[in-house]
């Protein structure tokens, strides 16, 4: 019984059996290929995770609606260790609405790293239970790119200049003394 796209002779079976081994080596040499470049990318999240989680500017990573995906440690203890409320976004929150959050932030979901210019940020005003302490901050988003070229999240870093704001106030005062003196 001869079935269609079967070899026939001893010569097809031979030349068939030498394409499927073509065949399983290929298949095998590209497993292999996977598996490497799986490992090589979990090497590479796992970094890049660690870089994020261990960095001392805190960082929050916010989805396209403006809920906090992820926060690093940093920005944990900055928090006072409070949780967000899970209902909390960049477009509900009062604070962030009167310093101008979400302009900014719609600009980096447009695609542009945004530099937000100082201003003064007290996190119990947003986060409930968090220290009643008023910090000078500075803050950059960075938008992400998912795989199709669009912004599907971004990267939000504070930078505390508290110290150095009471620095220049400090210093400023001290110049007019001199000023008045003279």
């Amino acid at each position: 019984m001869e079935c269609e796209g079967q070899p026939n002779t001893h010569e097809e079976c031979l030349l068939e059996i030498a394409r499927l081994r073509r065949e399983l080596a290929c298949s095998e040499a590209a497993s292999m290929a996977l598996r490497r470049v799986m490992v090589q990318t979990a090497r590479e999240r796992d970094a890049f995770r660690a870089v994020f989680d261990e960095c001392p500017v805190p960082q929050v990573w916010i989805d396209r609606q403006g809920r906090p995906l992820r926060l690093n440690k940093a920005a944990g203890v900055a928090m006072g260790g409070v949780q967000a409320l899970p209902d909390m976004t960049i477009f509900n929150d009062p604070q962030l609405i009167m310093l101008g959050v979400p302009k900014y932030f719609e600009a980096a979901l447009a695609g542009e790293t945004v530099r937000m210019p100082r201003y003064v940020f007290n996190v119990s005003r947003t986060h409930q239970g968090a220290p009643d302490e008023n910090l000078t901050m500075e803050t950059l988003l960075f938008p992400v790119f998912g795989p199709d070229g669009s912004v599907d999240s971004v990267v939000v870093q504070h930078h505390d200049l508290t110290a150095l704001a009471r620095a220049e106030d400090q210093a400023a005062s001290l110049r007019e003394i001199l000023r008045s003196r003279t």
